[in-house]
C-alpha cells in the first residue's frame, strides 16, 4: 500500500505540475490579449486625436485668424503667410500620419530613403518659402510628442535646401503644366 500510496503522489505531483503549465501558459494567453487590446485602445485614443486636429486644421483653412487668437502668431504675419502656414501644416500632418504607418514610426529611415528616392513630401520641403513656414508651424503645431518626425522633416529641409543651392536657380514652373 506505500508503494501505491507514493506512487499515486508522484502522479499527482506530475498532474499538477501539468495543470499548473497550462495555467502558466493561459495567464501568458490572457495577458498578451489584454496588451494587444490596451494597444489598440491607444491607437483608437491616438486616431481620435488626429480626428480632432483634422476638424481643427479645416477650420484653420477657412479661419486662418485662429493661428493668431488660439495659437499665438505673432500679428506682423500677413493673413494670407497664415494660411499658406496652416495649409503646409494640414499637408505635413497627412505625411506624418501615412509614413509612420510606412515606416513604422521610424522617420529617421524615412528622411534617408526620401534622400535617394525624391517624393512630393521633398517637393514641397524644396519650396524655399515653406523653411520659413516650417520654422514657425513647429513652433505652434508640434511638440516634444513628435520629435522624430520634426528632427526628419528638419533633415528633408536643409537637404532639399543644399541640393537647389548646389543645382543653382530652377526655372519656375508654367501654369496650366503637368503637375
Amino acid at each position: 500500500m506505500d508503494v501505491i500510496a507514493v506512487v499515486a503522489s508522484a502522479l499527482s505531483a506530475v498532474v499538477a505540475l501539468i495543470a499548473a503549465r497550462f495555467a502558466l501558459q493561459n495567464a501568458k494567453g490572457a495577458l498578451r490579449s489584454a496588451e494587444i487590446a490596451g494597444k489598440g485602445l491607444q491607437r483608437q485614443n491616438v486616431a481620435h486625436l488626429f480626428q480632432g486636429f483634422a476638424v481643427a486644421n479645416e477650420a484653420t483653412l477657412e479661419h486662418p485668424e485662429l493661428l493668431y487668437e488660439v495659437h499665438g502668431l505673432d500679428r506682423s504675419v500677413s493673413l494670407d503667410e497664415a494660411r499658406n502656414i496652416a495649409y503646409l501644416s494640414v499637408l505635413l500632418d497627412a505625411f506624418q500620419g501615412f509614413y509612420d504607418d510606412l515606416y513604422d514610426g521610424n522617420f529617421t529611415r524615412m528622411a534617408k530613403d526620401m534622400k535617394v528616392q525624391s517624393t512630393f513630401l521633398n517637393k514641397i520641403l524644396a519650396v524655399p518659402a515653406n523653411r520659413d513656414r516650417w520654422r514657425v508651424a513647429q513652433e505652434i503645431y508640434y511638440g516634444d510628442f513628435d520629435r522624430s518626425f520634426v528632427d526628419a522633416v528638419d533633415d528633408l529641409i536643409a537637404f532639399e535646401q543644399d541640393r537647389i543651392t548646389a543645382a543653382g536657380p530652377a526655372p519656375s514652373p508654367r501654369a496650366g503644366g503637368v503637375h
